[in-house]
């Protein structure tokens, strides 16, 4: 997982040992990092299983932050469609 940071230049690497299956997540907050170097990867080699789709809905949430239609009512709602069918197993 070190080694996506090291590709990618952003992010952080976290352990989660107290699971009964130690795992760790490679995690991009900053939306600069978000937008001009992970989406422009996806956008240049697509992810080829039904995790697109998860990934066309967290790339419409970030484009309307970074447009600031989260700070309306209907924006926000819109963000919250959209993280609601994030990582439901949907087919």
């Amino acid at each position: 997982m070190e080694l996506f940071i090291e590709f990618f230049g952003c992010g952080k690497v976290y352990s989660r040992t107290n699971l009964s299956s130690p795992r760790c997540d490679f995690i991009v907050q900053d939306a600069p990092s978000l937008l001009n170097i992970i989406i422009l990867h996806f956008e240049e080699f697509p992810l080829q299983n039904v995790k697109n789709l998860d990934y066309q809905d967290f790339k419409s949430a970030i484009y309307l932050v970074r447009n600031k239609d989260h700070l309306t009512p209907t924006g926000l709602a819109r963000i919250r469609q959209l993280s609601a069918r994030i990582n439901t197993g949907r087919p």
